[in-house]
């Protein structure tokens, strides 16, 4: 029932410090008290249970900075695995277990920052994760490039309401629908049945979703493409502070 003695600054910093460092909490419970004397400050480090502890308990969120305009995102998710679930996996399932992994959803503007994110279960379809994703941009947006996961009904509704193009590639099969709520993809099916799909690449710029791509690179060379944490709050913490590191290091 005592006061929490650190503040949740205290624990997000030493979070940073663990994720770039790429460091178990015992040792960055060290580090950080080896910066603190050599700094000649007489400060109390948490131990390292109250760090894994705290860190659930964290309210994350990235540093949205002003826009200069309209933004032009790039949409994207990939996989991340659970540090740690191989061996206990192998334990309980023998040979090598069953590997868990989660996914993560980005957005990404044309300098590279990572304006939105997620963390969802690996059962998640990108596009039902869209909605959630653009709602965490309250800035306008011009146009949204995506690959063809996201070729969905639902995201062209959500796109229509922001007022933003869609630059979506439809799917192989996909036809002329002729409602207004689906007239980008509509062009885009007409634009592709004239020139081909590799040159409405070129026109549209679609390529420029490689951009998400790059973000994941920078993010699992930098921190890994395992979590390491173990509850699902702590686990959206730490990606989120990934993200916000990414940005800060751009």
């Amino acid at each position: 029932g005592g006061q929490r003695r650190y503040s949740e600054a205290a624990i997000e910093a030493a979070l940073a410090v663990r994720l770039v460092f790429g460091l178990p909490w015992r040792q960055t419970e060290g580090l950080l008290g080896s910066v603190l004397s050599l700094m000649g400050l007489e400060l109390q480090v948490p131990d390292h249970t109250t760090l894994s502890r705290r860190t659930a308990g964290l309210d994350v969120g990235l540093e949205l900075r002003t826009a200069r305009g309209p933004l032009h995102l790039m949409v994207d998710a990939t996989g991340v695995g659970l540090f740690g679930e191989g061996e206990w996996a192998a334990a309980k399932w023998g040979g090598r277990g069953r590997r868990g992994w989660r996914k993560l959803h980005v957005a990404v503007d044309d300098d590279g920052t990572i304006v939105a994110a997620e963390l969802t279960d690996n059962t998640r379809a990108d596009a039902t994760v869209f909605p959630d994703l653009l709602a965490q941009v309250p800035a306008p947006i011009r146009r949204v490039t995506a690959d063809g996961a996201y070729d969905r009904r639902a995201v062209y509704e959500v796109l229509a309401e922001r007022g933003a193009q869609a630059i979506i590639p439809p799917s192989r099969k996909a036809v002329v629908s002729g409602e207004g709520v689906l007239a980008d993809r509509d062009a885009h099916i007409e634009h592709i049945s004239h020139v081909g799909r590799r040159r409405w690449r070129q026109d549209v710029g679609q390529h420029q979703q490689a951009r998400a791509e790059n973000t994941f690179y920078r993010y699992k060379g930098t921190f890994g493409g395992r979590l390491r944490a173990r509850g699902p709050a702590a686990q959206r913490n730490e990606v989120i502070t990934g993200c916000r590191i990414l940005n800060r290091m751009a």
